[in-house]
């Protein structure tokens, strides 16, 4: 097996070409399957974009570019605490590979991604890159959930399950203090070979909270942007309550589908398709239509008979 993988390496270091074109190949399937996929996704927003207000979208669109080039200044400031200093290009790069590696089946490739383009940058410790990437995920978290519990005092009439989501937020929030952190990743990262991690001031955190609760606020505001351009008419909250921290999206979820039951979430009556509801609405006309149909046939009936023409 190894003999047949190092003659496969060799093969494709002597035909660097047909090794490019073989991936773009497979490059262009993946794309082509995933259009196909979209087919009907990609028509709908076309025409909304069609009818879509300018200036909202242009401003959605750059508050949300805003959301990801301001994002990263939180994992540079993790890595500088430990001594680590990345250019803000590097940085970026690594990050947005990381997002984009998301989407490919399996959660190695986020972390791997990360490890493997800050290792491009110059950064070679492994581990303390996908430590920095637990703090980076963990802080922006609780600070999402923070956003979330706070707007919710602008919102009337939300009867949401919070209990669950605040236990979530203190329970990360521990696990996240630098006396709890700390041992517990320098023992996993002892087991795998690793040094000891270096040590994270508890003012980095408290600073990083404060910064990803703005950052939060500034993607609440691309969305609320975003759904202003459609038509809708969201209140200003919407935006940071829907946007809020990933572990919260399935009370947001709840929220809204309690709120458009009772006709006051404008977002899903301006975007989403009601052909249910038109539906429905055809086969109310027409039991109407029937039923004026008979009474007016009943009404007849009780009157005089109708006259019967002569036959000459």
């Amino acid at each position: 097996m190894a003999s047949r993988l190092s003659s496969l390496r060799g093969f494709a270091r002597a035909h660097p070409r047909l090794l490019i074109g073989v991936q773009l190949v497979v490059l262009g399937i993946f794309f082509g399957f995933v259009g196909w996929a979209l087919r009907g996704s990609f028509h709908a927003a076309g025409n909304d974009l069609r009818n879509a207000d300018p200036v909202y979208f242009v401003l959605a669109c750059v508050a949300v570019a805003a959301y990801y080039l301001v994002f990263v200044l939180g994992w540079m400031r993790i890595l500088a605490d430990w001594d680590i200093h990345l250019t803000y290009a590097a940085a970026l790069r690594a990050e947005m590979v990381s997002m984009l590696a998301k989407y490919v089946p399996g959660g190695v490739w986020t972390p791997a991604a990360r490890v493997v383009a800050a290792r491009h940058a110059g950064v070679t410790d492994g581990a303390l890159v996908t430590a920095s990437m637990l703090l980076e995920a963990g802080i922006s978290a609780v600070a999402g959930v923070i956003v979330f519990v706070v707007s919710l005092a602008w919102v009337r009439g939300v009867n949401a399950p919070i209990a669950p989501l605040i236990a979530f937020g203190v329970v990360v929030a521990v696990l996240l203090h630098p006396r709890v952190f700390r041992p517990l990743a320098s023992k996993v990262l002892r087991r795998l070979g690793y040094h000891e991690l270096p040590p994270l001031r508890g003012s980095t955190m408290g600073v990083l909270l404060v910064f990803y609760s703005g950052t939060w606020i500034v993607g609440g505001t691309g969305l609320w942007l975003l759904l202003r351009a459609v038509g809708a008419h969201p209140p200003v909250s919407l935006g940071v309550r829907a946007v809020g921290s990933r572990p919260a999206r399935g009370v947001h979820v709840w929220v809204d589908a309690r709120d458009h039951r009772r006709g006051r979430c404008a977002r899903r009556d301006a975007v989403e398709p009601r052909r249910d509801h038109d539906r429905r609405g055809a086969a109310a006309r027409r039991r109407r239509r029937a039923a004026a149909t008979a009474r007016r046939g009943r009404r007849r009936g009780r009157g005089a008979p109708p006259r019967r023409r002569s036959v000459s």
